[in-house]
């Protein structure tokens, strides 16, 4: 009996005690795991929300954007005076008259800003009637009944109609339509007389959506929501465009269908049946973030996963835009800790309880000493230690309890340094975030303003047979305000005439290019007119004054007109006889040109036997101003012999700087003009630098502006260009 007590009583305390031991070490060890685990999930979700919400913010103003500047772009072309002209005809007096041709002109000029995805313009009349399309095959059909022609014409106002399929009955997201109408009115009688619309593939949504996948982090997109949850951009599934969320009533999908904003299939194809998604989407007004699962990319079931979804709302249609990511991936940092945590806490037990066995042997006093420190080290004193000296059992549990709360202190001292980590890359993120997201709109409205304005100009070298032309135009900026343009008219008995012009708009940047565009599309439509070059300058400055006055702007410009004698017309001597100049030696004249300058660089005559002509007294009022319109343009002509130049040149060539600041000057374009020798102007090694030598005439008008280029370059030595550069040669 003595012998056995001891040992019963022995073997309860090492159980108590190892069990005791367990419960005070590693139930506050698992309690701050849970909370570091906690948090760090916390922080996660929240980084991802906010990745997310940052996501889906850029793509609905990236959406919202493209509706807006193509209603803002559309109702300044419904104000083009060459399509009021036409509408306000009488519908009798329209077909075959000048007013249509320039309506026509203006209308394919629009189209080809943006020829893959713009396949139509149209002019509908008051009654809906399609009147003149850049389609042949739209004339003529009555579109009085459509969405797009009946509100603008109720409410006055620019609008978009809804997203319908081209071919119903074999749908492919790639044939979606959707149309930009803005109501055209007679300013004089201010009243509407029609509609400006635009025929517009929707496929340029899915391009934008598709663009920003994986911008909020790995496998990230987003999906694109109408009014009725009707798929209309898929980041990552474009076969579940036009599916609806969840399946709609028999009445709702019928008129849908009518509308050819679904599909003509069965009901039960034309549904990804998601009706928790539906939900949740409904209730995005108050909760915009939530988790979800989603329909799997080949539309047969549904995603096993969760989601976390964010929800943005369009602010110029009521569609929704959602960026998704699934919970895997931006919780995985979390499985690798739980791990080690894990990993730990076994080693921890292990240690523990061999303590604990020692500790068993010991006696009540070093155990309620041990007790003591080990509660002080779990209600957060990490510094207490257990100090017993006793060269047995009794000082080796003191040490195993010192070491595993080193190792504690250790693992909460690393995890506090992470959690820090982790707040400062939150906050560097965030701060990256916001500014990858204005970088974004900015570059992108530059780019689609460069791309614009690059379509507005006419190639650089025109396919004449009879003429030597090449044009050049080099803005100080993504976009700028410099044009010129050329135009061969309609043949005359006595001769054939051209028309040629340079401008250079007041002001640089999107300002400068928009007035540009104005003043382009202004000068290309008195083409058709029938003017004197003089009455043609008053045109112009009477037609852009409205768009100049409110910013002070205006727009200087050289025009000439060149006419090239018919040899064969009886009445063509008399034509050219109005001036007297010593003969040339390449023969007699039969070029004379008319030179109306309004504010621009006169011209330089490069005559074929190397002297240069410049008129510095040659100019006029600059266009937009009002005062040429007031006091009239003077006309100058100029003979021409076979062989002779002539330049027309922006003051962003007369006034470029070198690195010493100083400008180039008339005097020295001059003698730049005067230096080109046809044949000897480009030595062998100067020819290296031109990308095409094949098929270059060493005498033409492409020698002349690559010499002019080469020496206005080396004059500037890489100096920042400070003005537009344009220039235009002519060889006759």
């Amino acid at each position: 009996m003595y012998k056995k007590t001891p040992r019963k009583l022995f073997s309860g305390l090492t159980a108590k005690l190892i069990l005791a031991v367990l419960l005070v070490s590693l139930i506050p060890l698992s309690l701050l795991a849970f909370l570091n685990n906690r948090n760090t999930q916390t922080i996660l979700i929240e980084n991802a929300n906010q990745s997310l919400s940052a996501a889906a913010s850029q793509i609905a103003a990236n959406l919202d954007i493209f509706f807006k500047i193509n209603l803002d772009n559309l109702k300044v072309e419904a104000q083009l005076p060459t399509l009021i002209t036409y509408l306000s005809l009488p519908p009798d007096q329209r077909a075959g008259s000048l007013a249509e041709e320039a309506a026509l002109a203006t209308l394919q000029g629009l189209r080809r800003k943006n020829r893959i995805f713009i396949t139509s313009y149209a002019l509908l009349d008051y009654e809906g009637q399609n009147v003149l399309d850049t389609n042949p095959d739209g004339i003529g059909q009555d579109e009085s009944h459509e969405e797009y022609f009946q509100r603008p014409i109720e409410s006055g106002l620019p609008e978009v109609s809804h997203i319908t399929l081209a071919n119903p009955h074999n749908p492919h997201w790639e044939d979606m339509i959707i149309h930009f109408s803005n109501p055209i009115r007679d300013t004089n009688r201010g009243e509407t007389i029609g509609v400006l619309r635009i025929r517009y593939k929707a496929a340029a949504l899915q391009q934008l959506v598709v663009a920003n996948n994986g911008f909020a982090g790995e496998k990230s997109y987003a999906i694109l929501f109408d009014e009725n949850l009707i798929y209309l951009a898929h980041g990552t599934a474009p076969n579940l465009i036009f599916k609806t969320v969840q399946p709609l009533d028999s009445d709702r999908i019928a008129h849908l269908q009518a509308l050819d904003r679904l599909p003509d299939l069965l009901p039960d194809n034309l549904s990804t049946n998601s009706s928790d998604l539906a939900d949740k989407l409904a209730n995005a007004t108050f909760e915009p973030i939530f988790t979800a699962k989603l329909p799997s990319t080949d539309d047969t079931s549904t995603s096993d996963g969760l989601n976390l979804i964010v929800v943005k709302e369009l602010k110029t249609h009521p569609w929704l835009v959602i960026f998704v990511q699934p919970e895997t991936v931006f919780l995985a940092p979390i499985n690798a800790q739980t791990r080690n945590t894990i990993y730990l806490a076994i080693a921890i037990g292990c240690a523990v309880v061999a303590v604990a066995f020692m500790a068993g042997r010991t006696l009540a006093a070093p155990l309620l000493e041990l007790t003591e420190a080990v509660s002080r080290f779990t209600a957060g004193d990490l510094e207490v230690r257990a100090n017993i000296k006793s060269n047995d059992e009794r000082e080796t549990l003191a040490a195993s309890f010192n070491t595993m709360a080193e190792q504690v202190g250790s693992l909460l001292k690393n995890l506090e340094e992470r959690t820090h980590e982790l707040e400062a890359e939150i906050i560097e993120r965030e701060r990256a975030e916001s500014q990858l997201v204005q970088l974004s709109v900015i570059e992108r409205e530059l780019v689609i303003a460069q791309q614009i304005q690059q379509n507005l100009l006419p190639p650089t070298k025109p396919n004449w047979p009879d003429l030597d032309v090449i044009c050049f135009s080099n803005p100080a900026r993504e976009v700028g305000g410099d044009l010129y343009s050329y135009h061969e008219f309609p043949f005359a008995q006595e001769f054939y005439a051209y028309a040629f012009a340079i401008g250079d708009v007041s002001g640089k940047g999107v300002s400068a290019a928009l007035l540009m565009a104005i003043g382009l599309s202004q000068f290309d439509a008195s083409l058709t007119l029938g003017l004197s070059p003089a009455e043609r300058m008053i045109y112009l400055d009477e037609a852009i004054l409205p768009y100049t006055k409110l910013q002070h702007q205006n727009c200087a410009m050289c025009y000439v007109e060149l006419r090239m004698k018919n040899e064969e017309s009886p009445v063509a001597e008399n034509q050219f006889k109005i001036l007297k100049r010593e003969a040339s030696p390449t023969g007699d004249s039969k070029f004379l040109i008319d030179v109306v300058n309004a504010g621009c660089i006169p011209p330089y005559i490069k005559r074929a036997d190397g002297s240069v002509e410049f008129d510095e007294e040659m100019g006029g009022f600059a266009l937009g101003q009002g005062l040429g319109s007031m006091h009239g343009y003077q006309e100058h002509t100029i003979e021409l012999f076979s062989g002779d130049m002539v330049i027309l040149t922006s003051d962003g060539v007369v006034e470029a700087n070198n690195e010493a600041g100083d400008m180039l000057g008339f005097e020295r374009l001059e003698q730049i003009v005067r230096e080109f020798e046809p044949d000897t102007s480009f030595a062998s090694q100067d020819l290296q630098g031109f990308k095409n030598l094949e098929g270059l005439n060493l005498n033409g008008a492409e020698a002349m502006l690559e010499h002019l280029k080469r020496e206005v370059f080396a004059f500037t030595k890489g100096a920042e260009q400070h003005d537009d550069m344009t220039m235009v040669v002519i060889r006759v």
